[in-house]
């Protein structure tokens, strides 16, 4: 049963203030609109790639104050079902059978079965039959290998048939790649750094979880591009990029990306996160796009885009954003924008000390939002709403949680493991 729309919420809370962790890049789109500076007018079209910048050390995340978005949660679990009563925020089970009642799995606060909290549970537009009758289902049933440097996992990515690639230790970047299919790419406990930014274009059904993305300030950190699907994105960080930190453009669509954070480190010019369609004049981006962002943390230093989208459907639920000041950055101008033939649903967030929670930007009154359920904290600037936007075609009520809730859970659980 998916999820009835209640009407909109505005509900000033008083929490004190989290760190947020800092936010990555992708390499699209340089100068929109004054760097995002609300919904004036402008273009905001992505750049054709943006540099790659391979090798080198990074700094640890930055704290700045309160609790670490950079290293909360517990281990992802490896096969645990949803349990039907767990407690949201807690532990990830390891595979244990679905829960009969009570806590989910064996037990405990969300036990061996999987929990709201951190769970493994592929869920969105990424899960739906137009990616197969299981949704994305990545390398599942290959050949697992284990890569060490970014040659051997642009090597393992490159190669025919599905894989299960897991990635050991810190590695450079694989640049640019075309055509990726069938692929799972995941990093070992407590997460692995990809230095420098990244590229896929016309990939198909491919799973990454457990990466930090770090873009060091060249390009953007992530850019899935040219017709890529059915692609999910699982408990990763996405960090310092030079433009954007995960930007999905030209034509992408069918991608869920959850459980994840966006920050930056550092400060420069053009901070932003999630640039979804890259241009007004992109007509052929109708019916692309869409795309479900649920239990991530925008954080430290990011400026705008969390998302901005064009033309898509985008379901954006059970976030956290709290953007607190890096060293050098320009400030924070808005939150979620709704761009060009963009429909947005946007339930049940909590948007502590936001600017521009919700935003039309340069839409030309095409863009279509729905929100219900959110939490304004501290807010500058009221939600937008307009039209009817779209009922997301996907079961995800067993998940859903209040907007209170998923802060606790999304601070507890989100980022790598």
């Amino acid at each position: 049963m998916k999820t009835p729309f209640r009407p909109a919420q505005v509900r000033p809370l008083a929490f004190s203030a989290y760190l947020a962790v800092s936010f990555v890049a992708c390499s699209s789109d340089h100068g929109e609109e004054g760097l995002d500076g609300g919904s004036s007018s402008g273009g905001d079209e992505a750049g054709a790639g943006g540099g790659m910048v391979s090798g080198g050390s990074t700094s640890e995340t930055a704290d700045t104050g309160g609790a670490d978005p950079g290293s909360g949660g517990a281990n992802i679990g490896t096969g645990g079902t949803l349990g039907t009563g767990g407690t949201p925020g807690g532990d990830m089970g390891t595979g244990g059978d679905e829960a009969t009642g009570g806590e989910a799995g064996t037990g405990g606060d969300a036990g061996t079965g999987g929990s709201v909290g951190n769970g493994s549970q592929l869920v969105g537009w990424a899960a739906t039959p137009a990616c197969g009758p299981n949704g994305t289902t990545g390398g599942e049933g290959g050949e697992e290998v284990t890569v060490s440097s970014g040659s051997e996992l642009r090597d393992a990515l490159a190669s025919s048939g599905p894989k299960i690639i897991h990635v050991s230790g810190d590695i450079d970047s694989w640049g640019s790649l075309d055509g990726v299919q069938d692929k799972t790419v995941i990093g070992g406990s407590g997460g692995v750094h990809i230095h420098g930014g990244v590229r896929m274009n016309g990939a198909n059904n491919v799973i990454f979880k457990n990466l930090i993305f770090d873009g060091e300030s060249s390009g953007d950190t992530f850019e899935l591009s040219s017709g890529s699907s059915c692609i999910w994105f699982h408990h990763c960080d996405f960090r310092d990029g030079g433009d954007g930190n995960l930007d999905i453009v030209r034509g992408s669509d069918l991608i869920t990306v959850s459980w994840s954070k966006f920050y930056y480190t550092s400060g420069h010019g053009h901070m932003l996160s999630n640039l979804c369609g890259n241009s007004n004049d992109r007509s052929e981006d109708e019916g692309k796009i869409n795309l479900t962002f649920h239990h991530n943390w925008w954080g430290a230093g990011v400026r705008s885009r969390m998302p901005r989208v064009r033309y898509g459907k985008v379901h954006v639920f059970n976030n956290y954003y709290h953007y607190t000041p890096v060293d050098g950055d320009g400030g924070h101008v808005s939150t979620v924008a709704a761009g060009q033939h963009s429909k947005l649903v946007v339930e049940n967030n909590y948007f502590e000390g936001s600017k521009g929670p919700i935003i039309f930007q340069s839409d030309e009154g095409t863009a279509e939002v729905v929100h219900n359920g959110n939490e304004f904290d501290g807010t500058d600037g009221s939600p937008v709403s307009r039209g009817e936007s779209f009922e997301p075609p996907y079961e995800y009520e067993g998940i859903l949680e209040s907007a209170i809730d998923a802060r606790a859970s999304v601070i507890a659980g989100a980022g790598v493991q």
